[in-house]
């Protein structure tokens, strides 16, 4: 999937909603990609398209840079999970995705609902990206 690869981000939150405010937990995919190819000119746009209506999604158009994105709804994580479980990123991003999906398993189990819940998906966010301390990269044993 060529937006997959692209940009994307796998997005966690987890805000506290400070003092007496409510606890927000949720999960969702941003995918973004140049529509115009700088050398060959060729437009991305039907296949972003495409793409964002696959995932039930909208596609926003920015102008600079010229880019389209899609943020993929709640309603569409059980779809993601489902793809990338069988077409796995090979990039770095795909530790951000199984910490994602994991997150995504336990708001769908509804365990976001109790302490510990709570702790183990603050914890995910908190080790993503630059914060990440654990790498394995056994899904690209099979690639040669």
């Amino acid at each position: 999937m060529l937006m997959a690869e692209r940009a994307r981000s796998f997005y966690i939150r987890y805000s506290e909603g400070g003092q007496g405010g409510r606890l927000r937990i949720a999960c969702r995919l941003s995918l973004e990609q140049r529509l115009v190819d700088p050398i060959t000119g060729i437009s991305y746009h039907p296949l972003c398209t495409q793409i964002a209506h696959y995932f039930g999604a909208s596609l926003r158009i920015r102008k600079q840079p010229q880019s389209g994105r899609c943020d993929l709804s709640k309603k569409s994580n059980q779809l993601v999970v489902n793809d990338f479980s069988r077409f796995a990123l090979m990039s770095s991003k795909y530790l951000d995705y199984l910490d994602w999906a994991e997150a995504v398993r336990m708001l769908v189990s509804q365990q976001h609902l109790t302490a510990k819940g709570q702790t183990v998906i603050r914890l995910l966010k908190q080790n993503r990206n630059q914060n990440r301390s654990t790498f394995h990269w056994d899904h690209l044993d099979g690639l040669h």
